[in-house]
Formats: C-alpha cells, sequence, structure tokens
C-alpha cells in the first residue's frame, strides 16, 4: 500500500503514528469488509453451487431486458473448492458487469468448461468491442478481474475488435 510508503518516509514521529493508525484501521475494514462479502456469497455459492449461481444472476440480468444471458456449461462436476468457486463467480460477474456498463451488447454468453486439469472460463458479447492498448492501467475492473485470475493462477487473454464484441477466456489450473 501506499501508506506504508509513506510511513517508512515520514521523519515526524506524530506524523508517522498517524498514518501508522490510519494503515491498521484500513487493513481492519478491509478485512472486515472482505469477509462479510466472503460470507455472503459463500452462502448462495454453496446452497446452489457455481452454475445455479451464475444462473441466478443471469436471470437478474435478463429481467432488466437490456441484455441477455445465457449460461452453457460442460464437464463440471461440482468438485471445485469454495475459494476456485468464489473466485470464478467474482471474475465472471465482474466481467459480465463491464458488458452491461460499457459494451452496448444486445447478448453475452458464459461459457464454462471443465478439463480434467483446468476449467475454461469464455465470456463473450456481440457488443461495441474496444482496443485494448487504449484501456488504461487504472481500470479497476479490468485489473481486479486480472488480479483474480492471477490469485487461481490462470491466465486471461482478451479478444476484441471495434463493432465485433469481445470474447474473453481464461484458463484455471485444477490443483
Amino acid at each position: 500500500m501506499c501508506i506504508e510508503n509513506v510511513i517508512g518516509k515520514s521523519d515526524q514521529v506524530e506524523n508517522k503514528k498517524i498514518l501508522e493508525n490510519a494503515y491498521d484501521l484500513l487493513n481492519d475494514t478491509y478485512t472486515k469488509v472482505r469477509n462479510i462479502s466472503h460470507a455472503q456469497k459463500s452462502s448462495v455459492l454453496s446452497s446452489h453451487g457455481l452454475i445455479g449461481t451464475l444462473e441466478q444472476l443471469a436471470s437478474r440480468i435478463n429481467a432488466g431486458k437490456s441484455i441477455q444471458v445465457e449460461v452453457i456449461h460442460h464437464g463440471l462436476h461440482g468438485n471445485l473448492s469454495n475459494s476456485m468457486e468464489l473466485g470464478l463467480f467474482r471474475i465472471i460477474q465482474e466481467l459480465l458487469n463491464n458488458t452491461i456498463k460499457h459494451a452496448q451488447a444486445q447478448h453475452a454468453s458464459i461459457i464454462l468448461t471443465g478439463y480434467e486439469d483446468h476449467i475454461s472460463v469464455m465470456v463473450e458479447d456481440d457488443g461495441k468491442g474496444f482496443l485494448p492498448d487504449t484501456i488504461s492501467n487504472t481500470s479497476t475492473g479490468l485489473e481486479s478481474i486480472k488480479a483474480r485470475v492471477q490469485h487461481l493462477d490462470g491466465t486471461m487473454e482478451i479478444d476484441t475488435k471495434i463493432n465485433r464484441g469481445t470474447t474473453i477466456n481464461i484458463e484455471i489450473p485444477l490443483l
């Protein structure tokens, strides 16, 4: 965190203490919010599973009528850990959020395929596409997705063209 850097460079004892307290408070708040969020989503995932939860999400989005989302799955046998399911759900949720906010798409598909050694996730839309080079490194949504994919030791590829939609391919190894 940036606060850690400032703490190390602060010469005044009083300022250093204030920064350390702020850092501790932020860390505490982050941990509490994260735990609440995980508990809330974990209970939905544990009762409905990843596919059921994604289908519920698609139904809620479809009810808004601005975009139609379909969930397609093959070869997933419910043998994913809770943390893997939660990570995948968050990734897909953020990808759909980006699609709704930016793509001006009519349709989106979530395609999950389970293999012996990895899971493939493809989220595609028929939206306006974008130029990947124009997305800044401060783009919170994509950066968050990349971080979550990396946390699961996965890879992500973006295939997009202006007026041709976007396809995001993610591969997550099964450990």
